[in-house]
């Protein structure tokens, strides 16, 4: 998989600064996410690092037990929150405080394999696949802890979230909304024209 360079100063219109030389990142590109001045890849082989600069360079890594598949990522309190493609440790909370030098603060156990993650607030939302969306609290990196399970019954490939909302995208190509206003409510179930591989709610 590869990179272009980027400018990340212009986050209204971004714009394509280069075509050369490019990045190589070594494995396919899962997600991406920008934490401060740091760029982190998701990868079929762990966590990468870059400096987010005109020509993204490489500054650090984070590979799981058997270098887990990172399938999204999410920055939550500082931090970052990354989901993998495994059940023990699917759920990590990542310290980019030394980009560099990526510190795992902490981890959880998924019901399913973790196919994407969303962060509002001090809550984590993870797609689980036929497991649904598991809803953590990542308030205590050091203790994550599952609060509520949201199972529309389908299997959950993508997860957003945003202002109270929570949307789930299923593998059927559905959709479903979730409010969080003074608990947890189905709002709405649409259904898509078209596969679906990532959901995301823009500002």
């Amino acid at each position: 998989a590869l990179m272009n360079g980027l400018d990340f100063t212009l986050t209204a219109r971004p714009a394509v600064l280069s075509m050369e030389p490019e990045v190589s990142v070594g494995s396919e590109i899962q997600a991406l996410a920008l934490v401060g001045g740091a760029l982190a890849v998701a990868t079929k082989k762990g966590l990468v690092v870059y400096q987010a600069n005109r020509q993204p360079e490489w500054l650090g890594e984070v590979s799981g037990p058997g270098n887990q598949e990172v399938t999204g990522l999410a920055p939550c309190g500082g931090n970052l929150c990354l989901s993998r493609h495994a059940r023990h440790e699917g759920l990590a909370v990542v310290s980019l405080r030394d980009p560099s030098s990526p510190v795992v603060l902490g981890v959880a156990p998924l019901a399913g394999h973790g196919a994407d993650v969303a962060v509002q607030g001090a809550t984590a939302y993870v797609a689980e696949g036929h497991h649904g969306v598991g809803v953590y609290d990542v308030s205590r990196p050091g203790q994550i802890s599952l609060v509520q399970r949201l199972d529309p019954g389908e299997k959950i490939v993508s997860v957003a979230a945003r202002k109270g909302l929570v949307v789930a995208a299923s593998h059927q190509r559905d959709l479903y909304v979730y409010s969080l206003e003074g608990g947890t409510a189905l709002l709405a179930h649409v259904r898509s024209d078209r596969k679906i591989s990532r959901v995301r709610l823009l500002p």
